[in-house]
């Protein structure tokens, strides 16, 4: 099994643990289709090497043609502490969809609470339009020390928290309401 759809077979039975509706890609194997959830598919991808980070690509098919600037966002994130970063504040930068995002005070209660216990080293929302998915990518760094890795393995802190995927679901709530194009 390659390393790419191992991982994304442990993120398949990580979601259905929580009882999400997850199964396998038969045809692209390092992805994973949800149902019923805003989010329509789940990829994870492994950046290998010393200091290495895995990031999860959590996908919103949608049509995007013309308003790819409207749809990018970038979590910034403003921290505190230089051994223990504490997140206190954050926002969003990019597009319209940016600021839709801003204004949203309940998401931004949600991710400000996961994001004191499941600090991720970025997040970015990013349309494909040769694939119809917008991108909602959270990437986080292997700990030097993983409290539970085992060769070729996700550690659960790497892992995404229930949590975080309620707030990624909500953010790809926001991503599937925006108007398409031909209605906008």
């Amino acid at each position: 099994m390659r390393r790419g759809s191992r991982a994304a077979q442990m993120l398949c039975e990580h979601l259905q643990r929580w009882g999400i509706d997850a199964r396998m890609m038969e045809e692209e194997g390092d992805r994973v289709a949800l149902k019923e959830q805003e989010i329509d598919v789940v990829k994870v991808s492994h950046l290998g090497g010393y200091g290495s980070s895995y990031s999860f690509h959590y996908g919103v098919r949608c049509d995007v043609e013309g308003i790819e600037k409207q749809m990018r966002a970038q979590l910034k994130i403003q921290t505190k502490g230089l051994i223990r970063r504490e997140v206190v504040d954050f926002k969003w930068v990019g597009g319209e969809l940016a600021d839709e995002l801003n204004r949203d005070d309940a998401l931004k209660e949600q991710l400000l609470q996961q994001l004191k216990t499941d600090v991720r080293d970025s997040v970015e929302i990013s349309p494909d339009k040769k694939t119809g998915i917008v991108w909602i990518t959270t990437t986080k760094a292997m700990p030097p020390f993983p409290k539970s890795a085992t060769p070729f393995s996700i550690p659960d802190d790497i892992m995404p928290s229930e949590m975080s995927f309620k707030s990624y679901n909500a953010i790809a709530r926001h991503i599937r309401n925006r108007p398409s194009p031909q209605s906008g």
